[in-house]
């Protein structure tokens, strides 16, 4: 025989601690594993609410950049620039709208 009669049974046990080993080292990789998919399921949370919080910033200010770039062209025959109290309510219309969505944001508790 190759090998020794005497020495299977430390070969044996070499063996069955080799196989602990590799067992423990699996269950340190897939702990690893877990905890670096935790990490990454973390780290798309907090992206995604920075996101939520940048998009709920354009949608309110978006229509109020439109509407103030109609009323900054310099048309002629614009019958609401001669009225008198146009540019208040050219205000106060911002103002609603931007409180209107920042409400709205409120309620469907995405702020």
């Amino acid at each position: 025989a190759f090998i020794d009669k005497k020495t299977r049974p430390f070969l044996k046990d070499l063996n069955d601690h080799i196989t602990h080993v590799t067992e423990t080292i699996e269950v340190y990789r897939e702990t690893i594993n877990d905890n670096l998919n935790t990490y990454h399921t973390h780290m798309t949370n907090k992206l995604n609410d920075v996101l939520k919080v940048l998009t709920i910033f354009s949608v309110v200010f978006i229509p109020l950049t439109f509407m103030a770039g109609i009323y900054g062209m310099n048309f002629e025959h614009m019958p609401e620039l001669s009225y008198e109290y146009s540019y208040p309510i050219f205000w106060g219309a911002i103002v609603v709208v931007a409180l209107g969505m920042i409400y709205y944001f409120k309620r469907k508790r995405w702020l």
